[in-house]
């Protein structure tokens, strides 16, 4: 269940976007104006809120810009709906602050639909926030704590186009010989992101994401990589009949190799056999990740 701020000043809008929010099974939270909703956003911290952009003591626009300076408002999910849906009107609203647009007069299913997805994509980032905090226990300070939180929290808006993950066409191309390529192999997507992001923040590194290992096997048909990180428990193959199948090709038979695992002991024999050095037990600190990474593969020297 989710908590959605409902942000209108008419009367039977509101009664609609009430009963669809319930019949959702979330927690709804009614305002009709913007400064007793921002108000409301920043003691209720809301994972999704249903904005009608023409709203009394702050419109729609300045409330989305004035959550997004927030802290506490840079990963709420906003969606705009108004019955005023030109695409001017819809691009003055993403560039405040929303991630979504609904033009009014709208059909129940379509803001079903609508809170759907946000609410999905608020509780991935949720996730991964939660995740960030986790792995970077005592070595990482307070600083470094925030900045990864925000980062992670951000990924949801548009994972792709901040780090280039899953296209090839994202990628500095292979004649940028300034750039490592680290190839993140993880079925749990959230995991995945964080790792590719954090990866990305280092300068020099480019991180590519995959989640199955036929795509890895693919992946690494079209582009060598510096370096490997494989999860272990990888669905259909295992990690390291994964590294096996990749070990195999003699392109490839070189490229450093770090493994990840919520159970290394069990492993144990299996990377002692293939020689594999570098294995984190989760959850593991993301510095002692990068120091690894920078062992394997060190930056190029400008």
């Amino acid at each position: 269940m989710a908590r959605i701020l409902i942000v209108e000043d008419d009367a039977a809008s509101m009664d609609l976007a009430l009963r669809i929010v319930r019949l959702a099974r979330h927690e709804p939270i009614t305002t009709m104006d913007g400064e007793t909703a921002f108000a409301v956003a920043q003691a209720t911290r809301p994972e999704l809120i249903l904005l009608d952009l023409h709203i009394p003591r702050l419109d729609g626009f300045a409330f989305a810009r004035a959550v997004r300076r927030e802290m506490w408002g840079k990963a709420m999910r906003i969606v705009a709906v108004s019955a005023s849906a030109t695409p001017p009107d819809r691009d003055r609203a993403i560039a405040a602050g929303c991630d979504g647009f609904l033009a009014k007069p709208y059909y129940p299913e379509q803001l079903r639909a609508a809170i759907d997805q946000h609410t999905k994509i608020a509780e991935r980032k949720h996730s991964v926030r939660l995740l960030a905090w986790a792995c970077h226990r005592r070595r990482t300070s307070p600083d470094r704590y925030t900045i990864v939180a925000i980062t992670a929290s951000a990924w949801g808006h548009d994972a792709r186009a901040w780090h280039g993950i899953r296209s090839l066409e994202g990628m500095v191309t292979a004649g940028n010989t300034r750039t490592r390529i680290v190839i993140v192999v993880e079925d749990d997507r959230p995991i995945g992101e964080l790792l590719a992001g954090v990866i990305n923040d280092e300068d020099g590194y480019r991180a590519i994401l995959v989640t199955r290992p036929t795509e890895a096997l693919h992946t690494c048909q079209q582009v060598k990589p510096d370096l490997l990180l494989l999860d272990v428990g990888l669905p259909g193959m295992s990690g390291l009949e994964l590294y096996d199948r990749l070990h195999a090709d003699d392109r490839l038979r070189r490229v450093p190799v770090i493994f990840e695992t919520a159970v290394s002991r069990e492993y144990g024999p299996e990377f002692r056999k293939r020689g594999i050095r570098k294995v984190l037990q989760k959850p593991f600190d993301l510095n002692e990740l990068i120091a690894d990474i920078k062992e394997l593969a060190p930056p190029v020297a400008v």
